[in-house]
């Protein structure tokens, strides 16, 4: 508990007062927000000039909350670990190559890799694959590797061997996996991204099964390519958790809403998830083999034949894209976090 508040006063300096605001903002107000946990963001995001701030998680609620799954968040931390995890119950991306530090291995038997040469190989056999760290998360350092007419792309952007090479000598702890063919409707919002659905699963007090509690549309744009997170500038949507209807977007970078899409112009609102019952089904019987853990974000993909496919499964979900259309502190997932809270005896 000790070591978990020592964090928590590191990210509150760093991840609160230090952070870098997407909106002009006087000084008071800033001081007024950071002061509560909130970022100088959810200030403006939030309205909390004329909203009451006590119906809103705040930044360091959503810090606490990666410890709910302490000693078990490992297992959600670490994309190679959860990929295999996962690989026993649903659909994931396969994972073809592993670097961590200066050694590339591979993750099977049907191929070898022994330099990073051997990158370019995989890529020309699977046509698309991703490159991206198996640690961390919001969308950074991910690219997207394609192989199209005897040409290499990164991120839609033509290279040379020479280039790539540089890239996979620059970073470190990487994973280069399957890039999954999203289905027609998320492809429709726009193509040059891959257009995810973020799912909140909580565990249930009372009852001790998990919830979907909240679910969003996230959706790429020109400034994003080729993700869909909300804190590179994507726009997110959310989903009626009955009908899987969706609202209109927004974005955490600016105050506009979007019923279209800003660069295909495509209709956002009211369009309906494929399968939606089906899929919220699916995802509360998954979350339910992991008895250890008690707070699952997970971010799947829906494939062309409208079954899914988990792209990823996270310790804890940031607030912001949850609260766009209204604060949750009271809601069921603020509940969550507040008893939780309580039990794991932080700030």
């Amino acid at each position: 508990m000790i070591v978990n508040n020592i964090k928590l006063a590191y990210l509150y300096v760093r991840r609160v007062w230090l952070v870098k605001s997407h909106f002009n903002i006087s000084l008071f107000n800033k001081i007024k927000a950071n002061l509560r946990g909130y970022i100088s963001d959810q200030y403006i995001l939030y309205n909390l000039k004329e909203h009451n701030i006590k119906n809103y998680l705040s930044e360091m609620d959503w810090h606490c909350s990666r410890f709910i799954n302490q000693p078990f968040e490992f297992v959600l931390n670490n994309k190679v670990i959860c990929n295999q995890v996962l690989s026993h119950y649903v659909r994931v991306p396969e994972i073809f190559a592993i670097k961590t530090g200066s050694q590339i291995l591979a993750t099977g038997n049907n191929y070898s890799i022994y330099n990073l040469r051997d990158v370019f190989e995989l890529v020309k056999q699977h046509k698309k694959l991703f490159l991206k760290p198996y640690l961390g998360g919001k969308g950074s350092d991910v690219y997207y590797l394609e192989y199209i007419e005897d040409q290499f792309l990164v991120n839609k952007q033509v290279k040379i061997d020479k280039d790539i090479l540089k890239l996979c000598n620059k970073l470190n702890n990487w994973i280069l996996c399957e890039a999954i063919e999203q289905h027609s409707y998320a492809n429709n919002f726009y193509d040059k991204t891959f257009n995810t659905i973020r799912i909140v699963t909580v565990r249930n007090i009372e009852t001790h099964q998990m919830d979907v509690v909240f679910a969003v549309q996230r959706i790429g744009t020109s400034k994003t390519i080729p993700v869909d997170n909300g804190s590179k500038g994507a726009i997110i949507a959310k989903i009626d958790l009955e009908t899987g209807i969706l609202s209109f977007a927004k974005s955490l970078h600016n105050l506009t809403t979007y019923t279209k899409h800003p660069n295909s112009q495509k209709v956002i609102e009211g369009v309906v998830i494929p399968n939606w019952e089906k899929i919220k089904q699916q995802i509360m019987a998954l979350a339910n083999q992991f008895s250890y853990l008690h707070l699952i974000a997970w971010d799947i993909l829906v494939m062309q034949d409208g079954n899914i496919c988990v792209v990823e499964a996270n310790n804890s979900t940031g607030v912001n894209v949850l609260q766009l259309w209204g604060g949750l502190k009271q809601h069921s997932f603020g509940q969550f976090l507040k008893y939780y809270k309580k039990q794991n005896k932080v700030l």
